[in-house]
């Protein structure tokens, strides 16, 4: 025994344990005072509860669709890329006009950067796996909800729409200057072939050219050539024409990049603060105190 007492210092007759039986006498003894601090959280709670500002939220559900540009296989890929929506979103492109408004006569120092008013007014979500998008507001009123709801993805729709038309702008004088490069090109080389045509008096169709001794080899091979590339200028050119009223049509559709599915809806009643959570909270947190405030009681009692 006494090995086991140097193996093992813990005197463990001394291990403390709890009478349940005690700890409820004394808690009965002391029930005004526990149930004094129960009744004083949840009420505190409660008040908190509601004194604090009514949230109100709302919803406005968009579709997106891709949107490409066609040119050639490099700037197909680099146009067809949409960006993160739900980030453009919550840009400041978006969201001062709209903080401008709500704080138009405010203490400028009170007013937030598009990144904080974001975070306190705006949660954007992507369905999983679908092209639909969320934007919910959040307002001191329900008309105040709406009203972000809505001015976000109008604000987002303008900026969509102003970007297409710049990109577009920039793809007519591409195209402009590629087909007109493309055209002259072309239009020298038929007047090459034209020229040679008729200065070796080469009129006639490929099996009749080579039918006639009277052209040399060199002749024919010139010929031959200079056919070639006119007929490859020309294929460039018509290709640049097809795709340039591609382009046109797609330039008629862009406004459908985006589409509102349903408008932002006018709350009816307030999302926070949620005053059941709050006094409930409150009530479990007082109940957590009592219970603390027993067992100190009881330790004074049994010692």
């Amino acid at each position: 025994y006494r090995a086991e007492k140097e193996l093992y210092p813990l005197d463990l007759e001394k291990e403390e344990s709890i009478d349940l039986g005690k700890l409820w006498q004394v808690t009965k003894a002391y029930k005004k005072v526990v149930g004094s601090i129960i009744v004083a959280c949840a009420a505190i709670a409660t008040i908190v509860a509601f004194s604090l500002p009514k949230q109100y939220e709302s919803t406005t559900l968009v579709q997106t669709r891709g949107a490409k540009v066609i040119i050639d296989d490099r700037l197909e890929t680099m146009l067809g890329n949409k960006g993160n929506y739900m980030t453009l979103m919550k840009s400041s492109t978006v969201l001062d006009p709209i903080i401008d408004e709500l704080y138009e006569g405010k203490d400028p120092a009170k007013k937030p950067d598009a990144a904080a008013f974001a975070k306190a007014h705006l949660v954007i979500k992507n369905t999983k796996d679908t092209n639909l998008i969320t934007v919910t507001a959040k307002g001191r009123t329900p008309e105040e909800a709406q009203q972000i709801s809505q001015e976000v993805v109008a604000n987002f729709l303008k900026m969509q729409a102003d970007s297409s038309q710049q990109t577009q702008s920039l793809l007519v004088q591409l195209f402009d200057e590629r087909m007109e490069k493309a055209k002259k090109d072309y239009d020298d080389a038929a007047q090459k072939l034209a020229d040679f045509s008729r200065e070796h008096k080469i009129y006639s169709s490929d099996d009749q050219i080579k039918q006639n001794s009277s052209i040399s080899s060199d002749e024919m091979g010139t010929y031959l050539q200079l056919k070639d590339d006119a007929e490859i200028k020309k294929t460039i050119y018509t290709n640049l024409v097809q795709q340039y009223e591609q382009n046109k049509i797609q330039e008629a559709m862009a406004s459908l990049d985006i589409q509102v599915i349903d408008e932002a809806n006018l709350p009816q009643v307030p999302s926070a603060p949620r005053k059941k959570l709050i006094a409930a909270i409150g009530l479990a947190l007082g109940c957590i105190i009592a219970f603390g405030y027993s067992l100190v009681m009881y330790k004074r009692e049994v010692e």
